[in-house]
């Protein structure tokens, strides 16, 4: 009773202390980034079967970014969960999680000091491990895995240790604290048998399975975008929805000319659809991407525009454009190099200093170039390989030409119709 009064006490001083808000909250996101940091580079002399450092440079930036992205991922969990759990601030719930990734050093250490420096491979729920396997090592806390290792275990119990006490601060029961935190539980195994499911996913979907750091951090990315999604909606939703309302005309013809350039190297091609579509699921990954990389394009321009309705505008902004290039890259170095020209595009049209959008030709000729680059980005998903015809040149500067003319024509009409040039 007095050890559970003191960890009580103890819990709560920290949690205090971390909700401090004179601290800004960069530094803890900060914190955040470092601790994983730590934990990757301490982890790779704790593995027996290879140091992360023996990899080449792209083997090991796609594992770096995939462990990045994985504990991204479950921290945005462990947020809503403690959201769901208490109905306090988000920011305040984030303030205690993000710092208490520092634990994630106890893994390789631990591992290395029982060992005596010799560690433990530490890996994910791998297939083709059956369900009977799965279950038995989430109801025995994974005593059956090897990979599953003796440090990682000790982390986990003092991670829902105080997850634990951090509810009975926030006034819940112990029922409902056992029950969160058994739910916490749920989340991290359902987190490690990752491969798993993805297997299950690609299997059902008919495409092939193959690990690889690549595979993880496209996974990791399109949950990060939906837990990001959720958590902001939860925080900003206002703003969020008046962003979606700003951005939904400029994103609709991005994707539209993206997915017509798919679309039209499908046509050309005389197989089925379905038969260029299913053995190729790199072309479906890159489309996603892409699209999503062009949402947040959108967002940039958006918020640039229109600073003075977005909070911390440039911060926002910026941010928005780092992770449409992130996303951009995730659909390979074709798409960035393309949705960095559309940006371009559509930032030299509309902000200073330069706003070429000012002069009608260069408005249209900004707009139609970026639709363009779109359509063959589309194209190249497909075939790989760029055919710019002299034919096809000649309708884009027509197209080009003509819609130059739409607004001077709606002006003239307008001008007619009240009566100014009526003679």
């Amino acid at each position: 009773m007095l050890m559970d009064e003191y960890f009580f006490k103890t819990t709560k001083n920290v949690i205090s202390a971390l909700e401090d808000d004179r601290v800004p909250f960069a530094n803890y996101l900060l914190t955040f980034i470092l601790a994983i940091i730590l934990r990757y580079v301490v982890e790779s002399f704790s593995q027996q079967a290879f140091n992360s450092f023996d990899q080449d440079d792209t083997a090991l930036i796609l594992a770096f970014l995939h462990t990045t992205l994985s504990y991204v991922v479950i921290a945005a969990q462990i947020i809503l969960l403690l959201y769901c759990a208490t109905r306090g601030s988000l920011l305040k719930i984030a303030k205690v999680v993000l710092p208490a990734f520092i634990f994630l050093l106890a893994t390789p250490s631990l591992d290395l000091l029982i060992t005596n420096g010799v560690g433990h491979d530490l890996t994910y729920f791998l297939p083709p491990m059956d369900m009977t396997s799965v279950l038995k090592n989430y109801f025995t806390y994974c005593s059956y895995y090897d990979g599953a290792t003796p440090g990682v275990r000790m982390e986990v119990f003092v991670f829902l240790a105080g997850l634990f006490y951090y509810l009975r601060v926030k006034n819940k029961s112990i029922v409902k604290s056992l029950l969160y935190t058994g739910s916490a539980y749920t989340l991290i195994f359902i987190w490690s048998c990752s491969p798993l499911l993805i297997k299950l996913v690609l299997d059902g979907l008919g495409f092939y399975y193959d690990y690889s750091s690549l595979l993880m951090l496209d996974y990791f990315a399109l949950l990060s975008l939906f837990l990001g999604a959720w958590l902001l909606f939860l925080i900003e939703k206002n703003m969020l929805l008046s962003l979606l309302r700003r951005i939904a005309v400029n994103y609709l013809v991005c994707s539209t000319a993206l997915l017509a350039g798919v679309f039209w190297s499908f046509r050309s091609n005389s197989s089925a659809l379905t038969t260029q579509l299913f053995p190729h699921s790199d072309v479906i990954c890159a489309t996603l991407f892409s699209l999503i990389s062009l949402l947040f394009a959108a967002a940039f321009i958006a918020i640039s525009k229109d600073s003075k309705n977005f909070n911390q505008a440039p911060w926002i902004g910026f941010a928005a454009l780092t992770i449409a290039g992130l996303y951009a890259a995730l659909a390979g170095a074709k798409p960035f190099i393309v949705i960095l020209f559309v940006v371009g595009c559509d930032f030299i049209r509309y902000m200073p200093p330069l706003r070429l959008g000012r002069l009608q030709f260069l408005l249209v000729l900004s707009a139609n170039s970026k639709i363009l680059a779109l359509a063959f980005l589309g194209h190249l998903f497909i075939k790989n390989q760029m055919l710019f015809q002299k034919d096809f040149f000649f309708i884009f500067l027509c197209i080009l030409f003509f819609s130059s003319l739409v607004p001077y024509c709606t002006f003239f009409s307008s001008r007619v119709k009240e009566g100014v040039l009526n003679g």
